[in-house]
């Protein structure tokens, strides 16, 4: 079926989906409060948006946009992924705005490839961290969205690009099959047509033979969250949050992360309980911020695939508008695409 949306409104949807997904979700990371006791605050500032009370570019963005704008960019001069050229660019970003809200942890791997002469082996500071097994957070599969749009036609090349953009800062096999997780959604939003109703079983079924090839020689850990998310979809009553947290998680690891990303577009398909919008990217940015803990994070991955989906013209303006560099983006879209 030809697809009725072309591909660069594809691409400008994804990552803009990424930015909304970050400034909007910024908000309210790492809240401490119960999922419960968070939804009406939720509810109230998406309201506050469709009443156009935010300034345009008033949102900031963090760390997980300022990654993804730098690996698209690499991708875009590299046309391949190229880790000196990362390393590179992921350093000097870090430290021209180091209030972006890194974490610690990859702080000090951008700290260890400054002092580095030549760059040597840029790979070597993240395999070096946590004595020798590597990062598992989620700070590779946030920026991994350029890798599922660039890399969308071969599946192959794009498992092993997602991997490779990884290295730099997460060598733990969680953390960088994380963000292969996370290119494979986007890829498979991007190639279904905006017209059609997703299937959300079918869609994490096809994602889970995906990743049982992809973990074959090891754990298979993303597998089983992914088998969890079929169990809530295949459930007659929507499970409640509380459940959604306990079962998938929502913090800053890659394997409690990424699947609720998934599982957050997923669910959007249909009206949800407290989510007053019949907008399924709003409605997916909406619950991907319920669900709490790292919020800017879950809603940033969420906002890739489903903007992927979509395209940019499905998502409400009064989301857009707000963002920082929010036209940057769009271009960089462009850029990407261009490249390919």
């Amino acid at each position: 079926m030809a697809v009725t949306v072309s591909l660069r409104k594809k691409f400008q949807g994804s990552l803009i989906g990424c930015l909304i997904g970050d400034c909007l979700g910024e908000r309210f990371e790492s809240a401490e409060l119960p999922v419960l006791l968070s939804v009406s605050k939720v509810a109230n500032f998406f309201e506050a948006l469709q009443r156009g009370e935010k300034e345009q570019g008033s949102l900031p963005y963090t760390d997980d946009t300022a990654m993804t704008k730098e690996l698209a960019k690499s991708i875009i001069d590299n046309k391949s992924i190229n880790n000196q050229d990362l390393a590179k660019r992921l350093t000097q970003l870090y430290y021209a705005e180091p209030d972006r809200g890194y974490g610690t942890h990859v702080g000090q791997v951008f700290h260890t490839l400054k002092r580095m002469r030549n760059l040597g082996d840029v790979l070597k500071p993240a395999k070096d961290q946590f004595q020798g097994t590597g990062s598992y957070g989620n700070g590779a599969a946030m920026r991994a969205t350029p890798v599922g749009l660039f890399f969308h036609k071969d599946l192959d090349v794009l498992i092993e690009a997602a991997r490779d953009s990884s290295l730099v800062t997460h060598a733990h096999c969680n953390g960088y099959n994380g963000a292969i997780l996370q290119a494979m959604a986007v890829r498979q939003a991007l190639l279904t047509d905006p017209s059609d109703s997703i299937n959300p079983l079918e869609f994490v079924q096809e994602l889970r033979k995906q990743m049982e090839k992809v973990e074959k020689n090891g754990n298979p850990h993303f597998t089983h969250q992914l088998k969890k998310i079929e169990m809530l979809l295949s459930e007659p009553e929507m499970p409640d949050k509380q459940r959604v947290v306990d079962d998938l998680g929502n913090d800053v690891s890659a394997l409690n992360s990424v699947p609720t990303a998934i599982f957050a577009y997923l669910v959007s398909g249909k009206q949800l309980k407290g989510i007053d919008t019949d907008n399924l990217f709003e409605r997916t940015i909406h619950y991907a911020i319920s669900l709490g803990g790292d919020t800017d994070t879950i809603a940033c991955m969420a906002g890739g695939i489903c903007g992927a989906h979509l395209g940019i013209d499905a998502i409400p303006k009064h989301l857009i508008t707000p963002c920082e560099t929010h036209e940057q983006i769009v271009e960089l879209a462009d850029q990407l695409l261009t490249a390919l």
